[in-house]
């Protein structure tokens, strides 16, 4: 992929767009909370919880840390919803 080229949404990229939700919602965070602590635009994080772009690494890292998480757990998680979404989502 070259630059400002999309990378494909995956099965994974919803699984952890799910995710997210899942523990914004254990936190009664929103969007806007969430991607001011992440230091992330608005437009951004939506984009991106909404599909229609990918989360990168250094993403993955900054929103787990605004979830008071790992990123190793929320990537855990990640896979947990993904493997529970059908096997046409995403892939």
């Amino acid at each position: 992929m070259g630059a400002g080229q999309r990378q494909p949404v995956t099965r994974l990229s919803r699984g952890l767009a799910t995710a997210i939700r899942v523990q914004m919602a254990r936190r009664g965070m929103d969007m806007t909370t969430l991607a001011s602590a992440a230091g992330l635009s608005l437009p951004y994080v939506s984009k991106r919880l909404a599909g229609q772009y990918v989360f990168t690494v250094f993403d993955i890292e900054q929103v787990a840390h605004a979830l008071d998480m790992e990123p190793e757990g929320l990537m855990a998680a990640a896979v947990e919803e993904a493997a529970a979404m059908p096997a046409d989502v995403g892939d």
